[in-house]
């Protein structure tokens, strides 16, 4: 049934293989010198199944070809990508060498202590300020522990020239109360002198020896009192050079305290700006410092992006390589199986070429045995009453089978249709077996418009399952064909076809 369920409705004409003019042609037949016996048919069989067999062979060889070429194609476009990308791999490894490069070149510059001149020279001024600080201090030191010692020198000194004063003073009245004793003793000495001499009395000498000891008493005090004013005035000397000195320290310190005000002031300043240069100088350097970490840094991480690329270079040149080898070796397969393609290409070409000339003949062998059936068939259909049109054709008319416009079959007796269809099944029994043949129930109606096409269509279809029913063919052998556009009226024809 699939034969017939397989041709569309709506196709004009329903595909099959049809006799051409010269096959249904009795002359052309004539002139043929192809055998009609069955049982000389060319045998075609085994070069079909070796020709199914190479054309497996040549497909299997082209599919498993095809297969290699798009395994080459993809082996040569994964190594053209490994290609690139190992150019890739050369530009970034370069890029890498040159940040190390670069990195190395920039720690060279920055990494480097440079001498601070300019802070050895502040810290000289500075320490030059402070000696002389210090020296002013020392200075002043030394003159106030001076001017202790000479104040107290001088304390020492007034008390001593006021005790000596004093002292001068007593020594001066015991000269003083010794002359008179002296004076005293000498006026009495003069009295008794007289009185003696009054009386007539001898000289006792006692008054000589007692003024004799106060003359000597006398000048012994006048003596200690003249010591005494000259240790005065020593003292009093003594006492000026200490003032004079004191007065002098003084004036020094003085000088020296003004002195360490403006040494203060200049090592202040020169402190300043020692310690502005060394914060400014240790700004610098922090901040070098961390440029250098900066640039370590860098330099550590392009080491390490070298090394990577370094690595992955390595390894994308391994893998290229690897693929070379495969590469080759997949060109290798592909020229064999070239090799094979075209192996199987001429063995089939060799057994089509066989087979076609032997399906030629064969071909020629049916197509004339089926003229002769067709012959035969036109001859039976005769003899059922059907009468041959002007082109040789014996032919049913559609409004003897079918009713009007329709594609139903109208069962009046105008057309011996169960003699035709017995006709048809007892030439169907005469088909010799191994020739490949169909029943073709050709409609065809006037007019080239759809609707006469899809009615010669319908009624092709109608006749070809009636065909099937009662001449009890098989639906592999029937085929149903609408026609439109034929000259005259609609007319449904039988002929026997290869198929």
């Amino acid at each position: 049934m699939t034969y017939l369920k397989n041709r569309p409705a709506h196709a004009r004409i329903l595909p099959a293989l049809l006799l051409s003019t010269a096959l249904l042609s009795a002359a052309p037949l004539a002139a043929q010198t192809v055998s009609t016996d069955a049982t000389e048919l060319v045998p075609v069989a085994g070069l079909q199944a070796s020709w199914d067999t190479h054309q497996t062979a040549l497909s299997t060889a082209r599919d498993e070809l095809k297969k290699q070429l798009a395994i080459q194609s993809k082996v040569e476009a994964d190594i053209s990508t490994q290609k690139s990308k190992i150019e890739d791999g050369k530009k970034a490894l370069n890029a890498a060498v040159l940040k190390v490069a670069e990195a190395k070149a920039r720690l060279a510059k920055v990494d480097v202590e440079t001498d601070d001149v300019a802070g050895a020279q502040l810290a000289e001024i500075r320490d030059t300020a402070q000696q002389q600080l210090d020296d002013i201090i020392v200075d002043s030191a030394t003159a106030s522990d001076e001017i202790a010692v000479l104040k107290e020198e001088l304390s020492r000194a007034v008390a001593t020239v006021t005790e000596m004063k004093k002292a001068v003073s007593a020594a001066k009245a015991a000269a003083s109360a010794a002359n008179l004793v002296v004076e005293a003793v000498k006026s009495a000495q003069l009295t008794i002198a007289k009185n003696e001499a009054d009386s007539g009395e001898e000289p006792s000498g006692i008054e000589g020896e007692f003024f004799a000891e106060a003359q000597q008493q006398a000048e012994a005090t006048q003596k200690s009192a003249e010591v005494a004013q000259k240790a005065l005035n020593l003292t009093m000397e003594r006492e000026k050079i200490i003032a004079s000195n004191l007065r002098k320290t003084e004036a020094r310190l003085s000088e020296l305290q003004k002195s360490e005000g403006g040494a203060i002031k200049a090592f202040t300043t020169a402190d300043q700006a020692l310690r502005a240069h060394q914060k400014k100088r240790q700004a610098a350097e922090d901040k070098r410092l961390a440029e250098v970490e900066k640039i370590r840094a860098e330099l550590a991480s392009a080491e390490t992006e070298m090394s990577a690329r370094t690595d992955e270079l390595e390894a994308d040149t391994l893998a290229r390589q690897e693929m070379a080898a495969i590469v080759a070796a997949t060109q290798d397969r592909t020229s064999d199986l070239e090799q094979a393609v075209v192996s199987a290409e001429q063995a089939f070409s060799s057994v089509n070429k066989d087979l076609r000339a032997a399906q030629k003949t064969r071909d020629m062998q049916e197509a004339a045995i089926l003229a002769d059936l067709n012959a035969d068939l036109k001859a039976r259909l005769r003899a059922t009453g059907l009468q041959a049109r002007a082109d040789d054709r014996v032919a049913i008319p559609a409004d003897a089978i079918f009713k009007a416009r329709s594609a139903k079959l109208s069962g009046n007796d105008a057309v011996d249709l169960g003699a035709v269809l017995a006709a048809a099944k007892e030439l169907s029994g005469d088909v010799p077996d191994g020739v490949d043949w169909v029943l073709r129930v050709d409609s065809h109606s006037p007019g080239g418009s759809d609707e006469s096409w899809l009615l010669s269509q319908a009624r092709a279809l109608s006749l070809a399952q009636q065909v099937v029913k009662d001449a009890g063919l098989p639906l592999t052998r029937v085929s149903a064909n609408g026609f439109a556009g034929a000259d005259g009226d609609a007319y449904v024809e039988l002929v026997l076809t290869a198929r």
